[in-house]
């Protein structure tokens, strides 16, 4: 395996828990429930597609998550790469607060086109969501300085 994919395996692992754990800080301080693996995992347990009744912290919602985090990575460093431009901390932020949009939309969708999406405080889970990924953008930054 090429020291590249090995480093964005890397660096995608240690910026999806870098948000995660803000997520959680998140969730301790305003009581309430936003964990992305959680509502992957709601998603799925009343899906009409699948018939899987699976508990908040199944191991899916959970790989699911992580697997994302090295490909939001992998993006990272192909912009790197083609662009020639060297992963700062503002340019990782900004490239994560890209990823947050990504992420906005893609949790909107799925939102919207499930039948029963999990009730949630949407504005929270979006602003938050967004500030998580800029720390992801940084740390990926920081993992290849």
């Amino acid at each position: 395996m090429s020291t590249t994919i090995i480093n964005i395996l890397i660096s995608g692992l240690i910026g999806t828990t870098a948000m995660t754990l803000f997520t959680i800080f998140v969730e301790t301080v305003t009581g309430k429930d936003l964990g992305e693996p959680k509502y992957l995992n709601r998603l799925i347990s009343t899906s009409v597609h699948f018939d899987a009744k699976i508990g908040d912290n199944h191991i899916f919602g959970w790989a699911a998550h992580y697997v994302i985090g090295v490909l939001f990575a992998a993006v990272m460093v192909a912009f790197r790469s083609i662009s020639g431009i060297h992963l700062t901390t503002l340019n990782g932020m900004l490239l994560g607060t890209a990823l947050g949009i990504m992420g906005i939309i893609g949790w909107t969708v799925m939102f919207a086109v499930h039948h029963d999406p999990p009730k949630i405080d949407f504005p929270l889970f979006m602003a938050q969501l967004i500030v998580a990924h800029i720390l992801f953008g940084a740390t990926i930054a920081f993992y290849y300085r």
